[in-house]
């Protein structure tokens, strides 16, 4: 009689089902890339909120902010109507995420304001992080 070695690998169709779900996943990031787009919209809304991160972004001219109060505007910069603030939106779609605006003179602030631009589309180190984990959570485990 030949001797016979049996090896038995218990777990190792749950590994194949693990990689093949993590592949599938892998061609269609709309999930949680919606939930990124999210992410980056808080990100975005705290900046106008505290008025630029990490740096505060340059303040009004005293003239242009005494203009503003008489007006019945408020005093935050970058907020006069709430157009510009409530135009960005994230954009998706199957592998790419996108956020940002129409407004027309939303660039001017973001990469021109007198040589000094009010980056109101700035993500923190943080969002990147957190972004970084919702996707990498996604593919390894669908949630």
């Amino acid at each position: 009689m030949i001797p016979v070695v049996r090896v038995e690998m218990f777990g190792i169709s749950k590994l194949i089902a693990s990689v093949e779900g993590m592949k599938e996943r892998s061609l269609n990031f709309t999930s949680p890339l919606i939930k990124a787009g999210q992410l980056m919209l808080s990100s975005v809304q705290q900046n106008f909120k505290e008025q630029g991160r990490p740096f505060a972004w340059t303040p009004l001219s005293e003239a242009y902010l005494k203009r503003k109060l008489a007006q019945g505007y408020s005093s935050n910069i970058l907020q006069r109507t709430g157009v510009l603030m409530s135009s960005i939106v994230p954009l998706v779609s199957r592998n790419k995420l996108q956020i940002g605006t129409a407004v027309p003179y939303a660039k001017y602030h973001q990469e021109e304001f007198r040589k000094r631009p009010r980056q109101f589309l700035k993500f923190q180190k943080q969002d990147k992080e957190d972004i970084k984990t919702l996707l990498l959570r996604y593919v390894t485990k669908g949630s």
